[in-house]
């Protein structure tokens, strides 16, 4: 045998013999641990003439940027799916899919923008989310996740999350959600205004169900003080001192009330999407279209749905027709949707309905655009039928800013 004085050393053998243990444990990083499912505009790696395609595998330590009005979904190994809205910045950080145990552990880092984390809990995941402000340990489960440089927040709509930063240990449970700045840690059931417009925007790029629509929007207070410019005017829809405290500091200008023999029901719609079929509906609210319309289409504890079904303004235009994309819609109590969008009598954001529970439908034209923040136990009162023998009418329909503006 051939006299090899590096293994006749002790000492250099026993350098040899770790350094091939530290090399060995750790991952191949020409491993794949994902794939790019779907790629929308311009999505890169940290160098940006690098670019990511659909079909393209993802490997250990990627990085993953997306530039404004684009986004990626990455599926892992396990079946694990990352919906990466636009302007984002994310680094999967040791993150190792390991297939024989089928576990999924690692960090996620999210320098900055917005994503959504979804696991089908088939595999076990041993997540960490680091942000500017919060590292968080994940523990299988689906959860939105917004960042800036001075703020977090996360929102669960399933499993848990256990939080582990200075502030201390939180379990965070689904429906709940999460505000972290430097020097606070806040509990709540509501997001962002921000959040939600930016998962909104990433939701209609991916075509994913962000599920939000179960949080509250933490509004901001109205400036002006509706409440102080009409005092001591009597109101025919502010009358209600139960809607009268949920409203209370809020700015109203943007919701929409609807007057029913049975109470006012209050919509607020979502920021940031459908605006197009938002901004018709409240202009028909405001030349008084939905004033007497029927509620044509309501199903015990199932929708109530009202519109001009049976052709009350016949002079209306239909527009073009347009190709209309089927998709995946989920309701939740409250919901307020739209659909019929090439019907001549009630497309258009000329009828809507109102969710009276939870339910899923797999091929859908109707777009979720808002929900309704008080009096959907008026809705469940209404007359039952597809159409009713005597439908219930909406008596009268206004905007937040008609109210506000005249003290009506």
């Amino acid at each position: 045998m051939k006299y090899n004085p590096i293994l006749a050393h002790p000492l250099c053998f026993l350098i040899l013999i770790l350094s091939i243990f530290v090399y060995s444990s750790q991952p191949c990083v020409s491993e794949s641990i994902g794939v790019a499912e779907k790629i929308v505009g311009n999505v890169h790696t940290s160098k940006p003439s690098d670019k990511i395609s659909a079909g393209d595998e993802l490997f250990y330590n990627q990085y993953i940027k997306t530039k404004i009005n684009s986004g990626a979904t990455i599926k892992f190994g396990d079946g694990t799916f990352l919906n990466i809205g636009p302007d984002s910045e994310l680094q999967l950080d040791d993150l190792v899919y390991n297939k024989k145990s089928k576990v999924l552990t690692g960090y996620l880092n999210l320098s900055g923008g917005i994503f959504q984390f979804s696991n089908d809990l088939k595999s076990q995941m041993y997540v960490t989310l680091k942000t500017p402000v919060a590292t968080i340990g994940i523990r299988g489960t689906k959860f939105s996740a917004f960042a800036k440089r001075s703020y977090s927040e996360l929102a669960v709509t399933e499993g848990n999350i256990d939080t582990f930063s200075k502030f201390g240990t939180f379990n965070i449970g689904k429906n709940q959600a999460l505000q972290i700045t430097p020097s606070t840690l806040r509990k709540s059931r509501s997001i962002s205004e921000e959040m939600k417009f930016l998962f909104d925007k990433a939701s209609a790029l991916l075509n994913f169900d962000s599920e939000l629509e179960m949080f509250e929007i933490a509004e901001s207070l109205d400036a002006k003080n509706w409440q102080k410019n009409c005092e001591g005017k009597p109101s025919n829809w502010l009358y209600d001192q139960k809607l009268l405290g949920i409203l209370k500091g809020k700015n109203i200008k943007n919701l929409l009330f609807v007057k029913t023999i049975y109470g006012i029901i209050v919509i607020r719609p979502n920021s940031g999407i459908q605006t197009g079929l938002v901004s018709n509906i409240r202009r028909y609210v405001k030349e008084g279209f939905f004033s007497k319309m029927p509620f044509f289409n309501v199903r015990l504890g199932v929708i109530a749905e009202t519109g001009d079904y049976f052709g009350k303004n016949t002079n209306l235009e239909g527009g073009k027709i347009r190709k209309v994309t089927l998709r995946p819609v989920t309701f939740r109590r409250g919901s307020v949707a739209s659909g019929y969008p090439n019907d001549k009598k009630l497309g258009g954001g000329r009828s809507f309905a109102i969710a009276l529970r939870f339910m899923k439908l797999k091929k859908s034209d109707y777009r979720i655009w808002g929900k309704v923040i008080y009096g959907i136990q008026f809705a469940d009162k209404l007359e039952t039928g597809s159409p009713p023998d005597s439908p219930d009418f909406i008596l009268d329909m206004k905007t937040g800013s008609q109210i506000q503006e005249k003290c009506l």
